[in-house]
């Protein structure tokens, strides 16, 4: 059986080879000569084949020929033909059929490839983008259309189909629009990307707006970033660029912020996934604010997102920070909604670093009154005597560049008003900040810490018996400190051998009289 099964896979790979070099032949043999015309169907209809390398071969071979057409103009359709019918193209002269059958193959070619961006196989897929993306750049330099000076040069409608296959609803295309990054880069694509979509997601009826196409589509948004200079009128191109004769928008930065902006605030309407919604936090601030034309625009948005509590919350502070510090958004409630995040769960969530990283940046400013530093400085204090240890390595260090920061707290290192805990005046359930009573207490929980099981801990602790020091401890190194690093630093051997005896062993028993030391041996 095994033997029939060889014979039978050696026969489907002959065949597979004869196929191959027959589409080959048929590419080589169309380009050498009009008369083998017809072997352009059969080089397409290679594109149905149930065999990968069939169809691999098939993909190159038609980015081989059209490419060729294209830039010689041979598939050129002239306005005047978009709307002939089939008799009136029978009374056309010989040639002139002959360049509309090469543009209806190529326009019928397009739409293969486009099915086959929903391929099987993954190799398949991207091979079909990259074919087509090379199409929609080569169509930009070559027309396939009679374009006049005043008409722009871009395959808007085959880029248009392009985008639409990817913003799909069923199918996940998230590798595939990774793929388009670098192109990108060029300003006509990325204003036909936008414009495109924001088409795209209006025309959607509300069940074709699922999970899948929002992540499709949030790849998308994720993977376009307007350029970073301060100039109005853009330059890069993959088509030809527009004349001083069109007008266009198409490479006024202006326009292209305009697009972005409703894009994005479109987008942001939808009702997300958790997982959407995390990750469009975690870019919001450094890859959409600074592109908007009024990031202000986005502050219902993350203040909604602020108050949903949780990882969320935690995920919004930074998008907010950012328009209250530069564009001078009125949020009074940010620092005690900032206080109340604060709870043992913080210690266990996925952002734990980046949250406690934006709360020491938070506190920077010497401007805030002493009473708000001063409650901080007690919630971390107290929330210090559950966390884990890996979080202490950092949270006590922050505790004390606080009292540097901020020299009105000092009195909470020495006060001894009271003889006992049970005396401390601050109300660690109070939400409100300035009601918690947090300047008249101690730092009573910093030197309970000085008995924990942990050295490093211990040591960090024992420096409140000390003068503190004049410049701020570097916490962003210890952030992302994990209990298996603890671990490996406390635990790890620095010698490969522990001796337990002083005179090795020659024998299993080490007697005289050993009867299994002439049948064993420790090697």
């Amino acid at each position: 059986m095994a033997a029939s099964t060889k014979k039978h896979a050696k026969k489907i790979r002959l065949k597979n080879n004869k196929e191959i070099d027959a589409i080959k032949e048929n590419a080589s043999l169309f380009l050498a000569n009009r008369k083998n015309s017809n072997r352009l169907i059969d080089i397409l209809s290679a594109l149905e084949s149930d065999e990968y390398e069939v169809v691999v071969t098939a993909i190159k071979s038609i980015h081989r020929v059209f490419s060729n057409l294209i830039r010689t103009g041979q598939i050129l359709k002239k306005a005047s033909e978009n709307d002939i019918d089939e008799k009136e193209r029978e009374g056309l002269p010989k040639d002139d059929q002959y360049r509309l059958w090469l543009h209806d193959n190529y326009t019928d070619m397009c739409k293969k490839l486009l099915e086959l961006l929903h391929h099987d196989d993954r190799n398949i897929q991207e091979l079909s983008l990259c074919t087509l993306l090379k199409f929609v750049a080569i169509d930009g330099q070559h027309p396939t259309r009679t374009v006049t000076k005043k008409q722009l040069s871009f395959p808007s409608l085959l880029y248009q189909s392009l985008l639409n296959e990817l913003l799909c609803s069923e199918d996940s295309m998230v590798a595939l629009i990774e793929r388009m990054q670098e192109y990108m880069e060029y300003d006509d694509v990325r204003f036909y990307t936008l414009k495109h979509s924001l088409r795209n997601m209006r025309d959607k009826i509300e069940k074709d707006l699922t999970e899948q196409y929002l992540r499709n589509l949030f790849t998308l948004l994720e993977n376009i970033s307007l350029p970073t200079e301060e100039t109005e009128v853009l330059s890069k191109c993959l088509a030809k660029p527009p004349g001083p004769e069109t007008n266009a928008k198409i490479l006024l930065m202006s326009e292209q912020k305009r697009l972005f902006t409703l894009l994005w605030l479109e987008f942001l309407k939808q009702q997300l996934s958790v997982n959407i919604y995390k990750k469009v936090l975690v870019i919001l601030h450094d890859k959409v604010m600074p592109y908007v034309s009024n990031p202000l625009l986005l502050s219902d948005f993350l203040t909604i997102s602020y108050n949903i509590g949780g990882a969320v919350s935690l995920l919004a502070l930074n998008g907010l920070f950012v328009l209250i510090q530069k564009y001078n958004l009125n949020y009074p409630d940010f620092y005690p909604k900032l206080y109340s995040l604060l709870d043992p769960s913080v210690f266990h969530v996925k952002y734990q670093a980046r949250f406690f990283y934006l709360t020491d940046l938070f506190l920077t400013s010497t401007h805030l009154p002493a009473y708000l530093v001063a409650a901080f400085i007690k919630k971390l204090s107290r929330l210090a005597l559950t966390a884990p240890a890996s979080s202490l390595s950092f949270l006590i260090p922050l505790v004390y560049n606080l009292i540097i920061r901020h020299p009105t707290c000092h009195c909470l290192i020495h006060r001894t008003d009271f003889e006992s805990i049970a005396g401390d005046p601050y109300v660690f359930e109070e939400k409100d900040p300035a009601k918690c009573n947090a300047l008249d207490s101690s730092l009573w929980e910093i030197k309970t810490m000085q008995n924990h099981y942990h050295p490093a801990i211990v040591n960090e602790a024992m420096k409140l018996d000390n003068k503190l020091p004049s410049h701020e401890m570097d916490i962003s190194e210890k952030l992302e400190t994990t209990a298996a690093i603890l671990f490996d630093r406390s635990f790890k051997k620095r010698f490969k051998e522990a001796p337990v005896t002083f005179q090795p062993p020659k024998g299993l028993f080490n007697t005289p009289d050993d009867i299994m030391q002439n049948n064993w041996l420790l090697e």
